[in-house]
C-alpha cells in the first residue's frame, strides 16, 4: 500500500459517497497511542461531520480530529490493519455532541479502512437526553478514561406524572418534561450525563465525592428546576421527585455494568418513591440484600409451582345480617423447603416486577376453580373472589385464560369474582375500561377492591362495570368518635346502592366496626374479627357449620334483594326525608338497627358505637314508648302499613311516629320507621 500511492489518489470517486470514509495507517503495530494512527485519505463527508478542512485532515492523527478518543478504540483499529478482523464501534465524539458508528475493515496490511456515520437512536427527540443506549455507551466511556473516580448513578421519577397527563393533556406533560431535562442539562459538567429511559424516568451519572455532595447536588439541579416548572406550566400540580442513588467506586469495581448500576439505583428510588415529597435515598446493603432476595424468589418459582409448595387459602366472607358464610376471596401461600412461609408482600412484588406474575396468577385461578367445583359437587354455590394484578389486566391474554380456566372445571362464571384496584386504572384507563366492560359481558362479576385508598374511585365507579365494591380496610380505622369517617362511610354505601352495586367491608377487626357497617346497610364482611385465611380443607368445614340451608338461603337472597332495591329507591326515606328514620329488622320477636339516616343518630345524641344493638330504641325513647313502639311493629308485620299517632318530646321537639313494611318473609321482616317533626 506504501509504494502504491496511485490507489491513494484514484479514490475520487468515494468523495461522492453519503458517508464519511478515511483510511488510517497504523505506523507502530507494537504502540496503541492515538498520535500512531495517521489519516491518508478523507472524503468530503468526513470534512463535513468533523468540521475541519481536508488538508487539515490528511496526515493529521485520528485524535486531532476527533480527540479524548479511549486506547481501547485504537486497539480495535490495529487489530483490525492487521489481522483484517471486520469490526464495528459505536462510540460518542464530545466535540461534535452526537455519536458515530464506525465499521472497519482491513485494506492492506497497516492500512484501516472506516466507514463513518452518525447514529441517531442514541438521543432522545423531545428532551435531548440520551436514550438508555447512548446513556450506557457515553458512562462506559466516561469510567474507563476515568478508571480511579468513584462515579454515582441517579434514578429518578417524577412521582403522580400520570396525574398531569390526564388531567391537563400529554402537550403540558411533555413539557414538563422537557423543562426539567434542559433545565438540568444546563449545568451539568463534563463527567455529568443525563438520559431519559421512559416516560418520566430520568438517569444521571456524575462523580461522587462524598454522599453530603450528592444530596446537595441533587437539590441543586432536581429541585430547583422543579421550583422554576411551577412558573412555568400552566397549572399548580406540584412536581415531586423521588431518586435513587447507587455509587460505583473504583476500589471496589470489577467490572463496568452500566445496567446493573442503574437497577441497583431503581431499588433505592423504589423506597424513597414511597416517602411524601420529593426525596433521595441511597442504596444500602439492606437494599443489595433484597436483590439477592428477590432474585432468589424468581430462581425458585418455576419449582416452588411443579412442587406444589404454592397452594390457595381462603378469607371466609360473612353476611353479618343473618351469619353466614357468603363467599371467600383466594389469597396465596408459598411454604418454601428451605425458606420458610414466604409473605405474599414480599413476593408478589418480586413478581410483578419481574414480569413472572401472570405465570402465578393463572396456576392460583386454576387451583381457586378447581376448589370451587368441589364445592358445588358438595352443594355449596358461593363465589370466590380472585385478584387480577396490572399486568394481568392488561394482559392481551387475560380474557381467553379465565373463560377456558372456567370452562375447564364447568363453573358458572358469575360464581368467579375478579378483584381490581383502582390503581389500576391510572395507567391505562381506556384500556381497563374495555376489558372489564368485556369480562363483564362474558358474565364475569368484577369487583373494585381497595376503594377509596387511590385518587380515581370515582371515576372508576362510573365509567366501569363494576357490580361490588370492597371497602378499603383503612376506612375501618379509627370509627368511635370520627364523624368524617362515619359519613363518608355511610354515603359510600348509600351511593353504591343507589348505583345497584353491592359492598363489602375488608379488614373487619372488631363487633363494633361490625354493628357499625350493618347499620349503615353493609352486610357482607370479611376481616380477622370473622375469622384468618383458612386452608381449603378448615375452610369447607367453617362453610358447611355456618350453611342456612338451601331453602333458607333462596328465602334470605330474596328477601336482601327486596330490601336492597329499597335502599336504591330510599332517595326520599333517607336522602330527602326531614325526620329522624330508622330501618329495623324484627326476627325471633327481637328488634335490631339495620339503617339509620344522620337525623336519627342526632336523635340519639351519639354515634352509632354507643348503640345498644340488643335494645336499640332504650337510648333515644323511653321505657315505657319502647314497649308501645314494640307493639306498632308487630302490628305492622301483621298489617303491612300501620300508623301510630304516639306522641314523645325530645330536646324541645314533639314527634309522631310511622311504620311502613318494606318486605317480610317466614323468618324476619324489615319495618321502615319514620319520625315526623310537629313542633
Amino acid at each position: 500500500m506504501k509504494s502504491n500511492v496511485e490507489v491513494l489518489n484514484n479514490l475520487k470517486y468515494l468523495d461522492e459517497l453519503p458517508e464519511a470514509f478515511c483510511i488510517l495507517e497504523v505506523l507502530d503495530p507494537d504502540d496503541s497511542h492515538p498520535s500512531n494512527y495517521v489519516i491518508k485519505y478523507a472524503n468530503n463527508e468526513l470534512s463535513r461531520l468533523s468540521g475541519f478542512n481536508k488538508d487539515k485532515i490528511l496526515n493529521a492523527t485520528f485524535d486531532d480530529i476527533f480527540p479524548n478518543s479511549k486506547e481501547k478504540w485504537f486497539e480495535i483499529i490495529k487489530t483490525t490493519a492487521f489481522e483484517g478482523k471486520k469490526q464495528n464501534v459505536i462510540k460518542y465524539i464530545p466535540l461534535l455532541k452526537r455519536f458515530i458508528s464506525t465499521d472497519l475493515y482491513r485494506m492492506e496490511d497497516g492500512y484501516c479502512g472506516c466507514i463513518i456515520k452518525e447514529v441517531i437512536g442514541y438521543k432522545d427527540s423531545l428532551t435531548n437526553c440520551l436514550s438508555l443506549d447512548g446513556f450506557k455507551i457515553r458512562a462506559e466511556e466516561i469510567i474507563t478514561n476515568n478508571p480511579k473516580l468513584d462515579f454515582v448513578f441517579w434514578y429518578c421519577d417524577i412521582k403522580h406524572f400520570k396525574f398531569i397527563n390526564m388531567n391537563y393533556g400529554y402537550d403540558e406533560g411533555d413539557h414538563v418534561l422537557s423543562f426539567i431535562s434542559h433545565e438540568i442539562q444546563k449545568y451539568l459538567s463534563d463527567y455529568e450525563i443525563m438520559g431519559r429511559i421512559s416516560g418520566d424516568i430520568f438517569i444521571i451519572m456524575s462523580v461522587f465525592k462524598n454522599h453530603q455532595y450528592s444530596i446537595d447536588r441533587f437539590n441543586e439541579l432536581l429541585l430547583s428546576s422543579e421550583k422554576k416548572l411551577e412558573f412555568e406550566v400552566s397549572h399548580s400540580h406540584k412536581i415531586d421527585i423521588a431518586a435513587g442513588a447507587y455509587i460505583s467506586y473504583a476500589s471496589t469495581r470489577e467490572s463496568i455494568d452500566i445496567i446493573r448500576f442503574i437497577d441497583y439505583a431503581h431499588s433505592a428510588e423504589i423506597s424513597a418513591k414511597k416517602e411524601k415529597g420529593s426525596y433521595f435515598e441511597f442504596f444500602s446493603n439492606e437494599l443489595f440484600e433484597e436483590e439477592k432476595r428477590a432474585d432468589e424468589i424468581i430462581k425458585h418459582l418455576p419449582s416452588a409451582l411443579s412442587n406444589n409448595e404454592v397452594d390457595i387459602y381462603l378469607q371466609p366472607q360473612y353476611n353479618y345480617l343473618e351469619g353466614f358464610v357468603s363467599g371467600a376471596e383466594v389469597l396465596a401461600r408459598w411454604k418454601h423447603p428451605e425458606f420458610g412461609n414466604i409473605s405474599p408482600a414480599e413476593f408478589i412484588p418480586v413478581l410483578e416486577k419481574s414480569g413472572h406474575i401472570f405465570e402465578f396468577d393463572i396456576y392460583i385461578w386454576d387451583r381457586a376453580l378447581k376448589f370451587l367445583k368441589r364445592l358445588n359437587n358438595l352443594g355449596y354455590f358461593i363465589p370466590v373472589s380472585i385478584n387480577l394484578s396490572r399486568n394481568d389486566i392488561f394482559s392481551n391474554r387475560i380474557i381467553n385464560v379465565l373463560i377456558n380456566l372456567t370452562d375447564k372445571y364447568g363453573i358458572d362464571r358469575k360464581y368467579l369474582h375478579l378483584e381490581i384496584t383502582e390503581t389500576s386504572y391510572i395507567n391505562n384507563p381506556k384500556q381497563l375500561i374495555d376489558v372489564v366492560n368485556e369480562l363483564s359481558d362474558n358474565g364475569f362479576h368484577v369487583e373494585m377492591d381497595d376503594f377509596g385508598s387511590g385518587f380515581s374511585s370515582l371515576s372508576m365507579f362510573k365509567d366501569l362495570s363494576i357490580k361490588t365494591i370492597k371497602l378499603d380496610l383503612n376506612f375501618m380505622k379509627n370509627l368511635r368518635g370520627n364523624n368524617k369517617s362515619v359519613g363518608i362511610i355511610s354515603s359510600i354505601v348509600r351511593m353504591a346502592h343507589n348505583a345497584g352495586v353491592s359492598v363489602i367491608a375488608e379488614g373487619v377487626e372488631s363487633k363494633n366496626q361490625a354493628e357499625f357497617l350493618k347499620n349503615v346497610g353493609c352486610f357482607n364482611m370479611q376481616g380477622f374479627f370473622f375469622s384468618k385465611p383458612l386452608p381449603k380443607e378448615e375452610f369447607t368445614k367453617l362453610l358447611i357449620s355456618s350453611s342456612l340451608g338451601d331453602q333458607q338461603k333462596e328465602e334470605h337472597e330474596c328477601l336482601f334483594d327486596d330490601l336492597v332495591k329499597a335502599f336504591n329507591n330510599s332517595d326520599y326515606l333517607f336522602g330527602k326525608c326531614i325526620g329522624p328514620s330508622v330501618v329495623v329488622e324484627y326476627i325471633n320477636d327481637s328488634i335490631e338497627i339495620v339503617y339509620a339516616n344522620d337525623e336519627f343518630q342526632m336523635l340519639n345524641m351519639s354515634d352509632f358505637s354507643t348503640i345498644d344493638f340488643k335494645n336499640p330504641l332504650s337510648s333515644p325513647f323511653e321505657e315505657s314508648e319502647v314497649k308501645v313502639i314494640e307493639e306498632a311493629i308487630k302490628e305492622t308485620v301483621k298489617k303491612g302499613t300501620y300508623k301510630l299517632e304516639h306522641y314523645f318530646k325530645r330536646t324541645d321537639k314533639h314527634f309522631r311516629i310511622k311504620y311502613t313494611l318494606i318486605t317480610r318473609s317466614s323468618a324476619n321482616a324489615f319495618i321502615f320507621i319514620e319520625l315526623s317533626d310537629l313542633s
